[in-house]
């Protein structure tokens, strides 16, 4: 298993810990409307959501690999506080996103989403083209230890700067407008 699939794993985990707590508005700098403006891309929220910094998970997934850092954001619904989550790792080794890197992640995150009080369970990928040719697609189980379960569902890319956008649910189905959120996802022009 790769450092960085373990890696997002901790830090998928981490973040669902801590999706509602610990967030920090982002710059405005970094946001023209609902698009957050990342270094090497941009991503554009639902209409009327906030995006916000989650240093905390950041700062966990940081302690499992010091030479690796995050920048972990969610986009959030403020009537239903519904949130899709967007990391960023950088300073990892050169690793391709692929079916080894994958099995590596769900192993990871099998492993480390007890720490966080989830268990992991029917974890599956694949290949995808959203958001473009060579990302890859998760979703898994997530039950916590007062049995309530979670689908947790997302994307994995890139090469050098790696990215992960996910989502977790009450409901099996992944929703229309994720998938939307997720084609939203561009390279940020030279």
């Amino acid at each position: 298993m790769t450092r960085i699939a373990l890696f997002f794993a901790f830090l998928a985990s981490a973040a669902a810990v801590f999706a509602q707590a610990g967030l920090e508005p982002v710059p405005d700098s970094q946001v023209s409307a609902e698009t957050l403006h990342l270094a090497a891309a941009t991503i554009k929220a639902p209409l009327g959501w906030k995006w916000y910094r989650m240093p905390v998970a950041d700062r966990a997934a940081q302690q499992l690999h010091p030479q690796m850092t995050s920048e972990t954001y969610v986009a959030q619904n403020p009537n239903n506080r519904e949130g899709y989550i967007v990391s960023v790792i950088r300073g990892g080794p050169a690793t391709t996103v692929n079916d080894d890197f994958m099995k590596g992640m769900g192993d990871g995150m099998t492993r480390t989403a007890p720490k966080t009080g989830w268990h992991i369970t029917d974890y599956a990928f694949g290949p995808s083209k959203i958001p473009f040719e060579g990302a890859y697609h998760f979703s898994c189980v997530a039950t916590n230890d007062a049995g309530v379960a979670k689908y947790r569902m997302g994307y994995v890319f890139g090469s050098g700067e790696q990215y992960q956008i996910s989502m977790s649910s009450r409901e099996s189905e992944e929703p229309v407008q994720f998938r939307q959120f997720v084609m939203s996802f561009q390279w940020a022009k030279p």
